[in-house]
Parts: structure tokens; C-alpha cells; sequence
């Protein structure tokens, strides 16, 4: 199954992922230290696949030492983004600072967030209500026990395989086939769209 998760790059949507910053930024009061923000998109992103079969933000998932991530997102948050678009991860979130990240822009509600659809806030609304009140050790140390697609990397960095996440979720081996192969298809539709824009 590797192969087939070779090709789910194309799956990541930056404007996704500043959407879902953007919302726990807004339900943590405007600034996250940007170690917590990692582990409640990880944890959204994995009771999404629990609940749909599919991801919210589409990243890749990796153990680090403290705990899994989403490697894509945790670039933008290491880097910033490498194309300034409009609604993507600068238009939301500032630069780390002090181990903080602040939501940039102003909102009303979470419900404002254009990238994200109902089932999507519902979850973001469900993970921060259970992990809130974690500092961000805690929850870093917390989603090592209840993670069990995590392993120790001993200071590198593991890749998360999507099947295993999915069998750790109790998908059977047909489902985890069929999910992974609608993922692909995914995936291949949203690579021929940026192919045809960039060409364009």
C-alpha cells in the first residue's frame, strides 16, 4: 500500500490547514503555543478519518519526539508558506514567536471559516473541548498513549502509513483498499486541476 500512499501529496490544501489553525487560534483566545496547535490539527485530522474515512487537511502524518504531526502544516508553522495566496496559512496565522502562534485576522465565529464545512467545525469544536484544558506537554505526552500509530523515532522523524492509522481505527483491510484508492482518485483529480492552472 506504500505506493498508493506515495500518491496522496496532491490531498494537502494549505488554505484548509490555515482554516483549521485559524479556528482553534479563535477558540484558544487568539494565540496557541504552536507545540498545542500541532497536536489538536493532528488529533482533528485523525477523528476525521475515524468518522468520514477521509482527512480534513489532507497532510502527511509523521512520528516526531513529541508526539505525531502533520508534516506539511508543520512546515508552514517551522517556515511560513512558500506562496503568499490569499485565504492560505499567512493570511490567518503569524509567525512563531516565543513558541507562539497568534491568529492574524479578526473573526466572529469559527462558522465564518470559508474552507471548512459543518461536520469539519463540529469536529475542531469536539477535539478542543476535550484537550483545552492540556497544557502543551501534557497533550504532546498524552497523544503518545492515545495514539497508537505513533513510534518513538529516537530524534528523527517516522512516517505515519495511512493504513496503519486506518487499522489502528478498526478499519478492515477491504476498507482500508477502498478508502486508500478513493484517496488516490482524489488526489489525482486535485494534481491535474493545479497541473492545468499552472499550465495556464
Amino acid at each position: 500500500m506504500k505506493s498508493t500512499e506515495n500518491n496522496l501529496h496532491h490531498l494537502f490544501d494549505e488554505k484548509v490547514a490555515a482554516n483549521m489553525a485559524a479556528a482553534f487560534l479563535f477558540l484558544a483566545g487568539g494565540e496557541l503555543y504552536f507545540l498545542k496547535l500541532m497536536k489538536l490539527m493532528y488529533l482533528a485530522e485523525r477523528k476525521s478519518y475515524q468518522l468520514y474515512a477521509e482527512p480534513i487537511v489532507g497532510d502527511r502524518m509523521v512520528s516526531m519526539n513529541y508526539g505525531p504531526v502533520l508534516s506539511n502544516t508543520y512546515n508552514l508553522i517551522k517556515t511560513g508558506s512558500n506562496q503568499v495566496a490569499e485565504g492560505g496559512w499567512e493570511t490567518w496565522v503569524s509567525d512563531a514567536e516565543n513558541y507562539k502562534l497568534k491568529l492574524r485576522k479578526s473573526l466572529n465565529s469559527i462558522e465564518d471559516l470559508p474552507m471548512l464545512s459543518e461536520a469539519q467545525i463540529e469536529i475542531v469544536y469536539s477535539i478542543w473541548s476535550e484537550f483545552k484544558d492540556y497544557d502543551r506537554f501534557e497533550l504532546a505526552k498524552h497523544t503518545h498513549n492515545i495514539c497508537p500509530e505513533w513510534e518513538d523515532p529516537d530524534g528523527s522523524m517516522y512516517p505515519i502509513d495511512l493504513s496503519r492509522l486506518l487499522k489502528v481505527l478498526n478499519y478492515d483491510d477491504v476498507a482500508i483498499s477502498h478508502i486508500l484508492n478513493d484517496l488516490r482518485e482524489q488526489a489525482l483529480i486535485k494534481e491535474r486541476i493545479l497541473n492545468a492552472t499552472t499550465a495556464s
